[in-house]
């Protein structure tokens, strides 16, 4: 009895853990990236661009593209792996809006095009953290990680390090 309680706990902090980095990482987008006009890797940087060029919200944009990866990696990669990693997309999605609404323009770091490195080091530290912690839970930030997860269960000699960095490689220099 002890030891299913304990893994319920575990599970439950594990989700807890993946709605915190959600909220972070829209924190990190609402602070330094958008005020900053640079994009991140991923297909939230193609968010990101997207928001540049047209003014639709990156929420909107990353649920757009982050569901129905999900749905899919639900039926073809890992069940818990898709739930955890849609809740993430969720929370990051609605805590951006409520950012956006609240109006907390004075919190953003504007960069004013001189030291432009130093919002990209420090949103890059966060991004990287929260990706970590998100792997260690067995979710991601949705996007290029789910698609990874896919090619590397089809052809398990990939790694899904290297075929994460490629394909937001890729992205990066798009942007």
């Amino acid at each position: 009895m002890k030891k299913e309680n304990k893994s319920l706990i575990c599970q439950m902090l594990s989700y807890v853990t993946v709605i915190c980095m959600a909220v972070l990482l829209a924190i990190d987008y609402y602070i330094f990236i958008i005020q900053n006009h640079f994009a991140p890797a991923g297909l939230n940087g193609i968010a990101t661009m997207v928001q540049y060029k047209t003014g639709f919200s990156i929420s909107y944009m990353s649920l757009i593209i982050n569901i129905p990866l999900c749905l899919l990696a639900y039926f073809l990669v890992e069940k818990a792996y898709s739930v955890k990693t849609l809740l993430f997309t969720l929370v990051y999605s609605f805590a951006y809006l409520i950012l956006q609404e609240l109006g907390l323009d004075s919190l953003k770091y504007n960069a004013q095009g001189h030291d432009t490195i130093f919002p990209a080091i420090i949103s890059g530290v966060i991004t990287g953290f929260v990706s970590g912690i998100c792997l260690k839970n067995n979710a991601s930030t949705g996007g290029m990680d789910l698609v990874s997860k896919y090619i590397n269960k089809i052809r398990p000699e990939t790694n899904f390090f290297v075929v994460t960095f490629t394909l937001n490689a890729v992205i990066a220099g798009v942007s």
